[in-house]
């Protein structure tokens, strides 16, 4: 039986939980969008490169 995307969220926040990692609720809001299905990949990854790389320029 496949895993719903909720399911799926959980499993990956726990195992950054586990390196010390913790995940803010705007990320795991995104990663169940992706895991849903209602944004690729691709626009998750261009979204968060985005994001980081204005925080290292200011």
């Amino acid at each position: 039986m496949a895993r719903t995307a909720r399911q799926l969220v959980k499993e990956v926040s726990g195992s950054m939980a586990i390196e010390g990692l913790e995940l803010r609720s705007e990320e795991i809001n995104m990663l169940q969008l992706c895991a849903a299905g209602k944004v690729t990949t691709e626009s998750l990854l261009e979204t968060l490169i985005r994001k980081y790389n204005q925080c290292k320029v200011k």
